[in-house]
């Protein structure tokens, strides 16, 4: 089963503030099922993975060193790549979502790297505000105030407002199955759907270990009223279901 990557960057040398945003940013991340990914070092790369490690997070660093020595103690695991600032790119490119905790040039350059991507939802708490020449805000940059809506959006709903604006209709509704399987680790194939009975639940398939099934209720004008799944449900599973059902 695939686990959502989270990209978590900031500073080495950071406010106190930072050090307990960024901490909870990790706890926040672990209790949804998320795998942390971040730059292994000190400051918020530590704060986030103390986070994520005292909630039995795992928590994967991109090292910039020949050797793991210097790497936070927190990791779960840490990747040498002995690259220097040049892993940003890699962690960036690794991830499914990227968070900032407040700002130095590394950092801007990490979310520098995730706006070039182009598909990476990126979400700022403090730090940079990016501006054009014009003063205008730079778009595609969601900015947090707070770690539970940085972490809110990176796990999905930003990208989800969309699609259960209204709940979901019968255009959006593929994309809505896809969305909640990738976001608790599991796989959808709108050609494995079954007919559905004239006035029953529609049941959908979700691929992965163990298999569960999504259950969608509709009131008489067609509108979900209703989402349940059903299936073999351990307490990781339930929390990441629990968490991304409460985004909707």
């Amino acid at each position: 089963m695939t686990s959502v990557q989270i990209a978590v960057c900031g500073p080495a040398e950071c406010t106190v503030q930072e050090t307990e945003q960024a901490r909870r940013v990790g706890e926040l991340l672990a209790g949804a099922g998320a795998v942390v990914l971040c730059g292994g070092g000190a400051g918020v790369m530590a704060a986030v993975a103390a986070g994520a490690r005292s909630r039995g997070g795992l928590v994967v660093g991109v090292w910039s060193g020949d050797g793991r020595a210097g790497a936070s103690p927190d990791l779960s695991a840490t990747v040498v790549t002995g690259m220097g600032q040049a892993r940003n790119a890699i962690l960036v490119r690794s991830a499914d979502a990227l968070i900032s905790v407040g700002g130095s040039w590394g950092t801007l350059s990490e979310i520098a790297h995730g706006m070039r991507r182009g598909d990476l939802p990126v979400v700022a708490l403090g730090g940079w505000r990016i501006h054009a020449a014009d003063g205008t805000p730079v778009p595609g940059i969601h900015y947090a105030d707070t770690p539970e809506a940085a972490v809110e959006h990176a796990l999905g709903r930003g990208r989800l407002d969309d699609v259960v604006a209204g709940w979901v209709g019968e255009d959006n509704l593929v994309r809505f199955l896809e969305e909640l399987s990738r976001l608790i680790g599991y796989d959808y194939d709108h050609l494995d759907e079954a007919a559905p009975a004239a006035d029953a639940p529609l049941r959908y398939p979700l691929m992965g270990t163990p298999p569960l099934e999504v259950e969608l209720s509709q009131d008489p004008d067609g509108r979900i009223v209703d989402i349940r799944v059903h299936g073999a449900i351990d307490p990781v599973l339930a929390a990441r279901i629990e968490t991304m059902f409460a985004l909707l």
